[in-house]
């Protein structure tokens, strides 16, 4: 081999390895480079799909809690509602059942009809049903 072909030849070899390093380097940033956005890709895709299982959970949740506190709201309402009315119609009756006793004993008295219905606010018919 002459000195030129030589120098050629040598020229080849500086340029292989000059262009495998430069393939081993590309191989290896392209390698980082393929992690980082993999890495960047898996966290958005895990944020997504954590952050829609968790909604779907908390959801699931959330409506059994209400459905359960619901219920016992509506039960210490209905509880609550249910006195009060049977209460109002106690006191109903009662005043009711009062008044009739106090005109029942007018009666008795032998106090006109039309006196009693004024002191009592009870129609004639309804102390003529008393007695």
């Amino acid at each position: 081999m002459s000195t030129s072909e030589r120098a050629a030849y040598r020229r080849y070899l500086d340029d292989r390895v000059i262009l495998q390093d430069q393939i081993i380097t590309a191989r290896g940033e392209g390698h980082l480079e393929g992690r980082a956005e993999g890495r960047v890709e898996g966290l958005a895709e895990g944020r997504a799909e954590g952050l829609a299982e968790g909604r779907a959970e908390g959801r699931a949740e959330g409506r059994a809690e209400g459905r359960a506190e619901g219920r016992a709201e509506g039960r210490a309402e209905g509880r609550a509602e249910g006195r009060a009315e049977g209460r109002a119609e106690g006191l109903a009756e009662g005043r009711a059942e009062g008044v009739n006793e106090i005109a029942r004993n007018m009666i008795r008295m032998g106090m006109d009809k039309t006196l009693i219905a004024q002191a009592t606010n009870l129609t004639i018919e309804e102390i003529d049903n008393l007695t």
